[in-house]
């Protein structure tokens, strides 16, 4: 069935309104960026939430009808195959995201325009903000891909992973808790990390000379971080201890990211304001 323009307007303004002004595809900066074909339209929350609903009810139903988590966990054979899939194209997406952000943010500098940005309405850290938007709205589709195969397929990992940590046997209810809360930090990740890159490339643009050395410093950076941070996951101490599993998999992956975003944006605005 045909809709309006009117009532594709509201559905945008409803769309918009649930995030912050500097990640709104309204948002001139952002805008500026997008130009004319760049994609606007806020991805589908509804059926990763509904599917997440499915997979909780599952889970507690198993918790007094085991067969029925067993039946669904043969997922697990798709869930090798495709979440390689999607660890591969969520890397390239930050990849983009790091690259597109710098290559932003170094030619605002180069050509002197980030002062005239700043005799707009918006303030500094806005400005940075929706170069960062910018870069992830170029890839959103992708992003929502990899929420959706995630939360479809990564249930089944999460529960082998964690199930020899917190057994079902001797804690049900703790053990269905901890896959869900852990599938809830995957996807909050899929926003707080590129944002945590698109941080750095902006930093990273701020101070570099030139276009090449900001992008290749920020993948360098980027690819740093998320390497010691799956080498720190295979400590052996680590592993034989669930208060320190739930920290790395659950408290820095989301702690970590987002106060690095608020060191890599306030460095930026002082450097910024002090030229």
């Amino acid at each position: 069935m045909a809709i309006n323009q009117q009532e594709f307007d509201t559905f945008m303004e409803r769309a918009t309104s649930i995030v912050p002004y500097w990640a709104r595809n309204t948002n001139p900066i952002v805008r500026r960026h997008l130009g004319l074909g760049g994609h606007t339209v806020p991805p589908a929350l509804q059926p990763i939430m509904v599917i997440f609903g499915v997979w909780a009810l599952i889970l507690l139903l198993g918790l007094i009808w085991q067969p029925i988590v067993h039946v669904t966990l043969l997922l697990f054979l798709a869930s090798i195959m495709l979440v390689p899939v999607s660890i591969a194209l969520y890397a390239h997406v930050l990849f983009t995201v790091a690259k597109t952000a710098a290559h932003n943010m170094q030619d605002e500098m180069k050509n002197k325009t980030i002062n005239l940005l700043r005799t707009t309405p918006m303030s500094l850290e806005q400005i940075f903000l929706g170069k960062i938007a910018a870069a992830m709205w170029q890839r959103m589709d992708d992003l929502a891909l990899v929420a959706q195969i995630t939360v479809v397929f990564g249930p089944p990992i999460l529960y082998s992973m964690y199930s020899p940590v917190w057994p079902p046997s001797e804690q049900p209810i703790l053990s269905v808790l901890m896959v869900l809360l852990s599938l809830v930090v995957s996807l909050v990740r899929l926003l707080l990390e590129p944002v945590m890159l698109g941080s750095l490339a902006v930093l990273v643009g701020v101070v570099a000379p030139n276009r090449s050395t900001a992008i290749s410093a920020t993948v360098a950076l980027g690819a740093f971080y998320v390497l010691l941070l799956n080498l720190a996951r295979q400590i052996p101490a680590i592993e034989a201890n669930a208060g320190l599993i739930f920290l790395m998999d659950f408290v820095i992956p989301v702690a970590l990211p987002a106060a690095l975003s608020f060191i890599f944006l306030r460095t930026a605005y002082r450097i910024v304001t002090a030229d």
